[in-house]
């Protein structure tokens, strides 16, 4: 495997791909993710629940609070 221009193997052409270009038309690219595991509630009394989004919100929540 090799790197291309950004180190990425493979994303710079996948990329390229979708949007129909050459790899070099590409000046940078900037890639978010989200977690698409639903919310579940959990624990021994089912006293929790277990939410990556939510615990995004409550951080930045706080955060600002401060």
């Amino acid at each position: 495997m090799t790197s291309d221009s950004f180190g990425h193997f493979g994303l710079e052409q996948l990329l390229a791909q979708e949007l129909d270009c050459k790899p070099g038309d590409i000046c940078d690219f900037e890639l978010q993710v989200c977690d698409t595991q639903p919310s579940v509630v959990g624990g021994a009394l089912k006293e929790f629940i277990f939410s990556g989004r939510l615990d995004n919100l409550c951080m930045s929540f706080c955060s600002l609070k401060v």
